[in-house]
């Protein structure tokens, strides 16, 4: 199995497992709590660029003007009893790659326009790879323009707001063993995750800081974890990103998907 068809795969793992679980992928973070209400459903944000789709066109990709005109400026806390979940399985923090590059490329990162609300059956999870055509945990979005996606949320969530976000394929570093003292996740596991609005702004921080260290197409070295927080009454889940290094792309014979 190539490199850039695993990570594909991961992806599309990422995005599926997203959608139908909702304690896999931390809330977004209210623009409405960040910044100021103008006029009814228009919420503004220092230092957030609101995603804008284009009425068509190609898809996403890590060099459209829309992703490198996208803020990456964030401050975020990190917590010493930090850790992961894979699967059951507990785990401290895990040292992991991620490929500077676009997903249609063998890279990490694939672009997309999301859009997520809380219906009264749990998370709805809406996004566009092409600002045309809408995918969605829920049927009733999955059929939609993403035009009318952003109608139909904003008729049913007024505070609700799009943003770009990523799938991401993780490729565990370093062999570890869980919490439970028996689990391993090898290195080389590829590891996906879709992002939530500061996840998302996390990580464009590190795609931009690569870019800038004229380090695209090879691998940034980090160290993430999952925070738990406690807000308005409910439980979230918000990553932590520790970046180490780079180190130039090694090929994978045989990675293994989570879940396989």
């Amino acid at each position: 199995m190539t490199q850039q068809n695993a990570l594909t795969d991961a992806l599309a793992q990422a995005a599926e497992a997203a959608q139908s679980d909702s304690t896999a992928t931390a809330q977004p973070i209210s623009q409405v709590e960040q910044g100021t209400v103008v006029g009814t459903n228009t919420p503004a944000v220092a230092n957030h660029q609101v995603a804008t789709a284009p009425a068509g066109g190609p898809s996403l990709s890590m060099d459209s003007s829309v992703v490198q005109s996208q803020s990456s400026i964030t401050e975020f806390l990190k917590l010493s009893d930090g850790g992961c979940m894979v699967g059951e399985v507990k785990f401290d923090p895990i040292k992991v790659r991620i490929r500077l590059e676009d997903a249609q490329n063998g890279g990490g990162f694939k672009p997309a326009y999301m859009m997520n609300y809380e219906g009264p059956q749990g998370m709805v999870y809406t996004k566009s790879y092409d600002g045309v055509t809408t995918t969605s945990n829920n049927p009733a979005h999955g059929g939609l323009s993403w035009a009318d996606n952003k109608a139909r949320i904003l008729q049913i969530a007024p505070k609700a707001y799009d943003f770009l976000g990523y799938d991401i394929a993780f490729v565990v570093a370093e062999t570890v063993v869980g919490k439970d003292k028996k689990t391993e996740l090898k290195a080389g596991t590829v590891l996906g995750f879709t992002t939530p609005y500061t996840a998302a702004k996390m990580l464009k921080k590190v795609w931009d800081s690569g870019i800038g260290a004229n380090q695209r197409g090879n691998d940034a070295i980090l160290m993430i974890s999952g925070e738990e927080i406690s807000k308005n009454g409910r439980q979230y889940k918000q990553l932590v990103v520790e970046h180490v290094g780079y180190a130039a792309p090694t090929d994978l014979a045989e990675p293994e998907h989570e879940g396989e």
